[in-house]
């Protein structure tokens, strides 16, 4: 996937940048149209397309679990209140017994 990108910003990159004029850049959008509308660049995409989908209902699920997951502890400390959160033991300083 990385190759496709880097292929991508090549090809935009000399697009935008080349000073062959207007004519090859016509010649250029044309072969990348016809290439685009070829039906195993189009399987491809609508593959890729799935699969980007796919993932993102497993992301949106995870996220909702983790959601409700740090809700509910949330919660629970709301519940029992703030100093459960923030309270410590304070150790016990030992003072001697008075003489006497």
């Amino acid at each position: 996937m990385k190759l496709f990108w880097v292929a991508a910003g090549a090809a935009v990159g000399y697009v935008f940048g080349t000073k062959a004029g207007r004519e090859r850049y016509e010649q250029i959008m044309a072969t990348g149209l016809e290439w685009a509308n070829k039906p195993a660049v189009a399987d491809a995409v609508d593959k890729v397309q799935g699969l980007a989908g796919q993932g993102k209902d497993a992301l949106a699920e995870k996220l909702s679990g983790a959601t409700d997951a740090v809700t509910a502890k949330l919660s629970s400390l709301a519940d029992t209140g703030p100093d459960a959160v923030t309270t410590r033991p304070t150790p016990v300083k030992a003072t001697p017994a008075p003489a006497g």
